[in-house]
């Protein structure tokens, strides 16, 4: 019968039986460890930096000399049934190795790794041999094969990759993941060291409906008004219920199509790329853009000292109930910083454009500096009188030198200043 093993953890005991025997050459050995369970779970108390948690019960059995030793087990762990097999020399386990994994059933991989989406399910297999630990000395070649699984709420119908690593560079071969979202490629290679020499590494990815992702981004209520019969929704007015508080199919939504292609090259906290992204329909909650393209470069990581340019141009779009017919953005992002500028026009008589940029604080504040700000309406025509720039924090807003003029024979002026308080009164002048 098949043993079950759940998370909580517990005493661990384990047994080792066989064989140790030396000669005038090697160190051999022909031995069996129970585990009756071995708890990671129990371990995890006491060392919680490490990573792996879990009951692991079943035989491990070590054989062959301590220069070529084989490492096979048979287990049962609180994630499922999981065969391994490796094969290492322990006097020098870096001269080279082998590692063979195998999940027959359902494996629940975040019970096992808890930094995962739970669920994170999965069949499949993995194979690696190579030899070096550090990424310049690393050698060897991987192959994963996932045949179904879940990450989170995603759905995955399979993973294939093939990978090599040489010189501090990682050679993707082939990666192949089909998923309810969509499809992903990628193939070529990048630098995993900082000596490894420029690479170039080029992925593809498609996607009919964004719908699965949205998970991942809202919180989905179990209760949707458009989800009820009239007969629910009677009866939850009957009980007290306020109809009008319940979201929308509206409100949560998330989707459209996406096809996008891109190439980075480089090494790892040295790399550049660019590539361009096509959507249609797209739609996050109430707004929505009919279509779109957006093309971006990046040099370095947007979150260290690298940053991101990109160019969006949208068609027929909606934000907050107010539709325009279309739209141009330029950005460009940094860890903590950025500037914008954008133009749009809901029709040919009625334009608005901004310039500016942003800066973010570590305490939960930031900046923007509004340089451009222009309303267009047929012959009116509406521009900031001067720079201006908008502040907040935790305690609230403050707006400096915020004027709004429209010039010609009957000129007008909007002035703001002052600042707004999160609770409480403020001094905020208003001409």
């Amino acid at each position: 019968a098949r043993t079950v093993l759940g998370p909580a953890g517990g005493a661990s005991r384990v047994t080792v039986t066989g064989i140790v025997r030396k000669d005038s050459s090697a160190v051999f050995l022909n031995l069996t460890g129970d585990l009756s369970p071995l708890s990671l779970t129990t371990l995890k108390r006491s060392f919680p930096q490490l990573p792996v948690q879990g009951e692991y019960r079943g035989t491990v059995e070590a054989q062959g000399p301590l220069s070529d030793l084989v490492l096979t087990g048979d287990l049962e762990t609180s994630g499922g049934p999981l065969g391994f097999r490796t094969r290492f020399n322990t006097y020098r386990m870096a001269d080279g190795y082998e590692v063979e994994a195998e999940a027959r059933e359902d494996f629940l991989l975040s019970n096992l790794l808890p930094s995962l989406p739970d669920p994170t399910r999965l069949r499949g297999s993995l194979f690696a041999v190579g030899r070096g630990f550090s990424l310049e000395a690393l050698q060897g070649e991987a192959t994963a094969l996932v045949r179904q699984g879940e990450f989170g709420p995603l759905q995955v119908d399979s993973v294939t990759m093939d990978a090599r690593v040489e010189g501090g560079v990682l050679l993707l071969d082939e990666l192949l993941a089909h998923t309810e979202a969509g499809r992903l490629e990628g193939e070529g290679s990048f630098g995993i060291s900082p000596s490894a020499p420029a690479s170039e590494l080029s992925f593809r990815l498609e996607s009919e409906s964004l719908e699965p992702l949205r998970p991942f981004i809202l919180e989905v209520p179990t209760t949707v008004l458009d989800d009820l019969s009239p007969f629910q929704r009677d009866a939850l007015s009957e009980s007290g219920v306020d109809l009008d508080t319940l979201p929308t199919a509206a409100d949560i939504a998330v989707d459209g199509s996406v096809t996008a292609t891109g190439v980075f090259r480089g090494r790892v906290g040295d790399f550049d790329g660019e590539g361009n992204l096509e959507f249609e329909g797209l739609r996050f909650r109430n707004d929505y853009a009919e279509a779109g393209t957006i093309s971006f470069s990046v040099e370095g990581s947007p979150f260290a000292d690298g940053r991101l340019l990109a160019q969006v141009t949208t068609d027929s779009i909606n934000v907050r109930s107010l539709g325009f017919g279309s739209g141009t953005a330029d950005l460009e992002i940094r860890r903590s910083e950025g500037r914008v500028r954008i133009s749009t026009s809901r029709h040919p008589e009625e334009e608005y454009a901004l310039r500016g940029t942003y800066a973010l604080d570590s305490l939960g504040g930031g900046r923007i500096n509004l340089d451009e700000f222009i309303l267009q309406f047929d012959t009116v025509r509406l521009n900031l009188g001067g720079p201006a720039s908008v502040t907040w924090s935790p305690e609230g807003y403050r707006v400096r030198d915020f004027q709004l003029v429209r010039p010609g024979p009957v000129p007008m002026r909007l002035r703001a200043d002052g600042f707004l308080p999160v609770e409480g009164g403020g001094e905020t002048n208003f001409e």
